[in-house]
């Protein structure tokens, strides 16, 4: 373990939410956090909300090719790319982000970019953001186990509950209308609910590779990153308790 990267997973989030930030214009290229808050008034909590971050990390090994060592540096860090342990967090940014994040981070140095993850097993760098060019794949290995795991899921049942109506009202002459909303409680059989779950899932793992390349000579791999990340996928899932109005 990269002794940089053994942080919570609150420290990490903050971490990604800057590097978001950052990537999106509203923080200062001197990396002051103060100065970071001040441009982006809305807060980071909000950035978080609306972009609905996920990130996952993966842990493996870089090699570079003949040995040498690579100086990668962008608007966002500096990194020195030379064959050992390496962690990759991916960051998965919905709406109104375009484009994913890759943090990569070593003993040398650390630095975040755009990239573009697909379905069908591609990563792929947005252009202009580094010297060299990053691309690469991924794919998932075969189950290596089972788990059942105990969760929460949302339900409906018979219950005394709230419920928004709306309605419209209009003028005498029937021209003007406009719609009011109001808050009715009272007995209702679809209220809201949770019940308890067991869900049974397979585990496996997921492996990437990347090669970073140069911009000049695509065809030219400069250094290779392999590692691996441990998945569960859901098989099926049935309910342990009757459904409870919130």
């Amino acid at each position: 373990m990269i002794a940089s990267l053994e942080m919570s997973i609150e420290q990490r989030a903050w971490r990604l939410i800057l590097f978001s930030a950052i990537l999106q214009g509203c923080a200062s290229t001197s990396w002051n956090l103060e100065e970071t808050r001040r441009r982006c008034s809305w807060g980071f909590n909000a950035l978080y909300s609306i972009w609905n971050c996920r990130f996952w990390t993966i842990t493996g090994e870089i090699r570079t090719m003949r040995g040498q060592v690579l100086d990668v540096v962008n608007a966002h860090g500096s990194l020195r790319l030379k064959s050992g342990e390496a962690q990759l967090v991916f960051v998965d940014r919905s709406w109104p982000a375009t484009s994913d994040l890759l943090w990569i981070e070593t003993r040398e140095g650390q630095l975040v970019t755009e990239i573009a993850i697909t379905d069908h097993g591609r990563i792929q760098e947005i252009p202009g953001s580094l010297a060299i060019g990053i691309s690469g794949t991924w794919r998932d290995g075969n189950p290596e186990g089972r788990i059942e795991t105990d969760g929460k899921q949302n339900c409906h049942t018979s219950g005394y509950c709230v419920k928004v109506r709306s309605e419209q009202r209009c003028d005498s002459e029937g021209k003007k209308c406009s719609t009011y909303t109001y808050s009715q409680p009272g007995a209702y059989h679809d209220c809201p609910g949770t019940e308890s779950v067991r869900i049974e899932s397979d585990t496996y793992r997921r492996f990437y590779t990347l090669d970073f390349v140069d911009q000049r000579n695509p065809a030219e791999r400069l250094a290779r990153f392999e590692g691996s990340d441990k998945m569960t996928r859901e098989r099926r899932r049935w309910t342990t308790s009757a459904c409870r109005a919130d």
